[in-house]
């Protein structure tokens, strides 16, 4: 089977970063890999790779077309898993899963109740991967297409191609970079935000530990329930204080979504609180979206720093790219903080300067 992108020396350098670097993989252990249909060749290097380490892989597939015929006669057992596939997710040590479907407009397009029907598992998946310690790693190059490019507003074969790249770069150095930051992020206080279209945005920190996301699934992250990274990676988080926040973060790309991103955001703070924004374009659907959410909705979240130096245009992954400085309202409790709620909202800049305490740790977009 021939897909775009893939060649056997590509397909062998990603498995390694991921099982021996993002994983940590050991002989004897096992992994299970979950494939769709336009990842099989991945997979089957992964495999490849794993046997070579002395590691044990099962390769779960999900086919494409099945899928969509499983959706339509029954959505309920498409969103349930049976005792075979919970007993193998409990006797892995690692979980590759090069996720679906493709056609993600067609997934949002269903109705409500068969769209939740059909992912019913998730909570009760994570959960279960969590408490038996299965160290993760999610990709989402199978959910390249070119349906879901026009929804996403990019193009299909740059996204691919930036997907694979930025999982071909090595981790162990982002992880010690991310780790770096997050020090810096964890003992300081006061953060400032410019940038070149006019953002100027004091926030406070409050000693609350940041989160390296360098792509590798550290026991520290496992503490922390972040077993199950997505790779790309390359980021460090940190929950900032909910109730300061004050001027403007002007977004120089749009919000880091699947579908219909929304152009030209303009952040406007004053006393901890989210005040007025306006965007270029997409701002009836943001604007719907803030205003069913419930309280804490405008209260600034959570800070990140992008570090992965392949990535740019990929959907939900912009805020990844190297220089990207993002700020997210509402929930940040994933981070530690205080905001408990189901909504967040993002925004990112890029080529802009971050300092913490008078120091720059980003400046003009460049990573220091």
């Amino acid at each position: 089977m021939t897909v775009p992108g893939f060649t056997a020396e590509r397909g062998a350098t990603m498995a390694k970063n991921v099982l021996r670097g993002s994983l940590r993989l050991r002989k004897g252990e096992s992994v299970t890999i979950e494939t769709w249909t336009d990842c099989l060749p991945w997979a089957s290097a992964f495999a490849l790779e794993a046997r070579k380490m002395g590691v044990h892989p099962l390769i779960l597939y999900e086919d494409e077309a099945g899928y969509w015929d499983a959706v339509r006669a029954n959505p309920k057992v498409v969103g349930t898993a049976g005792e075979p596939e919970w007993a193998a997710l409990a006797k892995s040590d690692a979980y590759v899963f090069f996720y679906g479907p493709a056609d993600v407009p067609r997934f949002r397009a269903l109705p409500e109740k068969v769209r939740n029907s059909a992912i019913a598992y998730n909570p009760n998946w994570y959960a279960r991967a969590a408490k038996a310690k299965v160290r993760g790693i999610r990709l989402p190059l199978g959910q390249v297409s070119e349906a879901t490019a026009r929804a996403a507003e990019v193009p299909a074969d740059l996204w691919r191609e930036e997907l694979i790249e930025g999982t071909l770069v090595d981790p162990v150095p982002l992880q010690k970079e991310a780790e770096r930051l997050a020090r810096r992020l964890t003992s300081g206080r006061e953060v400032k935000i410019t940038g070149p279209k006019g953002s100027s945005l004091t926030l406070r920190l409050r000693g609350r530990k940041a989160v390296a996301g360098g792509g590798i699934v550290t026991p520290e992250l496992e503490r922390l329930r972040f077993n199950m990274l997505t790779a790309p990676a390359g980021w460090v988080s940190v929950a900032v204080d909910e109730k300061v926040a004050e001027g403007t973060f002007v977004a120089s790309i749009p919000a880091p979504t699947m579908e219909a991103p929304a152009h030209g955001g303009v952040w406007t703070f004053s006393g901890g609180r989210l005040t007025e924004f306006t965007y270029s374009s997409g701002e009836a659907q943001v604007r719907k979206e803030f205003q069913k959410a419930p309280k804490g909705r405008d209260r600034p979240g959570v800070l990140t720093i992008g570090l992965n130096p392949a990535l740019d245009i990929s959907p939900t992954l912009q805020d990844q790219a190297r220089g990207t400085i993002t700020l997210g309202i509402g929930a940040n409790g994933f981070f530690g903080g205080s905001t408990r709620i189901p909504f967040t909202m993002w925004s990112c800049l890029r080529g802009g300067t971050l300092t913490l305490d008078g120091d720059a740790l980003v400046r003009d977009g460049r990573v220091l």
